[in-house]
């Protein structure tokens, strides 16, 4: 099943690949114009006003459902993303959930373009996610059903399924799938998350796809090693899942150096904070002795800012504050005793 350079790029996160590669078009498709505004609005930080800038231009081949819609998603996350930098409050999306529904609604009655329904479909269910409505999202994606045909809201379904702990609900809509497009790049990208997420033999499986969307040739797409950071990501992972890490470790830093020399990655965006939330794992692993000492402590000080933290920080922030409380409450005790 054939995907556009952007969708592609796109399912690799690499994201300045995608705006990238749409630059380049002579003349892009709206499918094309639909992910390139997505990744604008995947970066760190956003680019809110290059994505709504980018829709505008485009509006005619769009149409105006996925206009609204991207234009809907994006504010989206420009709220979002103000509430994360600020004192952490949810905010209130119910708005832009009804607009977004009825933009879907709108969808299903009439599909401008090839994917716009896959389109509509991923920015209702996110926003339902963030609005605390996981349920909600995972209808919208058609998850438990096993009849989703379009590839990426799969791919978003699985995800939020695992984000759940479903993996059971999770294999049997990628089975489904493999009966109508195993040779999809969205389809291998599926099963090695689920390899990594089960570990065992499928985490050498998820190993062998990592490493081949990582090597030279499958990243001279888009002219950037650092946009391969992702899947070398992934690559790392897989191998700390099976024990090696060593190579995980190097495997990882890899991925960093990449992301730098690209410019992709100060240190702040989701693909660099995983990256040094692995590599402070690896570091516990590679110095048992010095679990005392803060090994590693060095990529969890990165894990901190900016807002909000890491949830590995954030974890382990809190088995620190309840560690704490309960030697303080075994010293009362034992005061107590003494007196």
């Amino acid at each position: 099943m054939s995907l556009p350079l952007t969708a592609t790029l796109f399912y690799k996160s690499a994201y300045p690949g995608v705006i990238s590669a749409f630059s380049s078009l002579p003349r892009p498709q709206p499918l094309d114009v639909a992910y390139c505004a997505r990744a604008h609005l995947a970066l760190t930080p956003p680019s809110i006003s290059s994505a709504l800038s980018l829709v505008q231009q485009h509006s005619d081949s769009l149409g105006p459902t996925s206009s609204k819609a991207l234009q809907a998603f994006a504010r989206v996350v420009e709220a979002t993303s103000a509430a994360a930098g600020g004192d952490g409050e949810e905010v209130d999306l119910s708005t832009q959930v009804s607009a977004l529904a009825d933009l879907h609604a709108e969808g299903e009655e009439r599909e401008h373009y090839d994917g716009e329904m896959e389109l509509l479909e991923c920015l209702l269910a996110t926003t339902q996610w963030l609005d605390q409505d996981p349920l909600g999202a995972l209808e919208t994606l058609k998850m438990g059903t096993c009849t989703q045909r379009n590839l990426g809201s799969l791919s978003l379904g699985i995800h939020l399924l695992l984000l759940n702990h479903r993996l059971d609900l999770a294999t049997k809509e990628y089975e489904a799938a493999r009966s109508w497009a195993d040779d999809s790049l969205v389809i291998q990208l599926i099963e090695a998350s689920l390899g990594l997420y089960s570990g065992g033999r499928a985490a050498q499986q998820a190993y062998y796809v990592y490493d081949e969307f990582a090597s030279p040739s499958a990243t001279s797409e888009d002219g950037k090693q650092g946009r391969a950071a992702a899947m070398k990501l992934g690559r790392g992972v897989a191998l700390m899942k099976r024990g090696e890490w060593g190579k995980a470790e190097e495997g990882l830093r890899e991925a960093g150096t990449g992301l730098q020399q690209a410019g992709d990655g100060q240190g702040t965006g989701p693909i660099e904070r995983d990256i040094q939330a692995n590599l402070a794992v690896a570091a516990l692993h590679l110095n048992p002795a010095s679990k005392l000492e803060n090994a590693g402590q060095e990529h969890l000080d990165r894990l901190a800012t900016p807002a909000p933290p890491h949830q590995l920080h954030t974890s382990l922030a809190e088995m620190s504050r309840r560690f704490d409380g309960l030697v303080a409450s075994r010293a009362v005790v034992a005061a107590s005793g003494d007196a």
